[in-house]
């Protein structure tokens, strides 16, 4: 969100307390705001919400962004760990992801014995009928998504990869989710222990996972009370 000239807005909505004080420190007259938890994920919202079970053998989801070099910095990270505990990946390209069609990432697998099943073209329901248990990912949305599905997400910012990507694009290196609490967060290679936390710590992932609902109240629609806000500043 930025200013506009010639225009006056009557309310800023947005999804978390990180956002409201972001603008409140970017913007010299910051607008009435509206924090609440973002309408956009009403169709995966449900009142029988509640964290997925781990099933064996592990199953991960990889979810990337458009940026190839990026991506190949952080699953050059992760692939060895991921071997090392033994899991199957699943890997989803970003759309727009044009290393994905020069086969870079192909190329990359095969340096290691990791099982993996290539999964961009498949709807995204259908990769989430697999048991999932965890979503790798830099910032992807799917990491939300997953959430709402009852399942954790690992943010991994290694500061010359997604992390300087996350700055790059929105001005700061950790997201509102791993502030929360609600999502797991690796921000250097020393802390790639978090991999086996993030997967096996059955105590963690219920933390993070009573985190996600309480950021994004997995349970209730939340469109129509934005609708209501809406009215009362809307003139008749």
């Amino acid at each position: 969100y930025q200013d506009a000239d010639g225009t006056t807005t009557g309310l800023l909505v947005v999804e978390s307390d990180f956002s409201s004080r972001l603008y409140h420190q970017c913007l010299d007259h910051p607008p009435a705001i509206r924090v609440q938890p973002p309408p956009r994920y009403d169709d995966l919202r449900c009142a029988q919400w509640a964290p997925r079970a781990i099933e064996e053998p592990l199953t991960v989801l990889w979810a990337g962004q458009p940026e190839t070099a990026s991506c190949l910095r952080t699953l050059r990270f992760l692939l060895p760990v991921l071997e090392g505990e033994g899991v199957r990946l699943l890997f989803r390209a970003h759309p727009r992801d044009h290393g994905y069609h020069a086969v870079e990432y192909s190329a990359l697998f095969q340096e290691y014995s990791l099982p993996w099943t290539d999964v961009t073209m498949q709807e995204i329901n259908q990769v989430f009928s697999n048991a999932v248990a965890l979503v790798l990912t830099q910032f992807s949305s799917l990491g939300i998504q997953a959430g709402f599905r009852g399942i954790p997400a690992l943010n991994v910012l290694l500061p010359d990869a997604g992390g300087e990507l996350l700055y790059q694009l929105k001005g700061y290196t950790v997201p509102a989710p791993c502030i929360a609490g609600a999502a797991f967060v690796i921000s250097s290679e020393e802390q790639a222990d978090v991999v086996a936390t993030s997967l096996r710590d059955i105590d963690a992932r219920r933390g993070v996972m009573a985190n996600f609902a309480a950021l994004y109240d997995p349970y209730h629609p939340q469109t129509p009370s934005l609708v209501k806000a809406l009215q009362g500043i809307m003139a008749p």
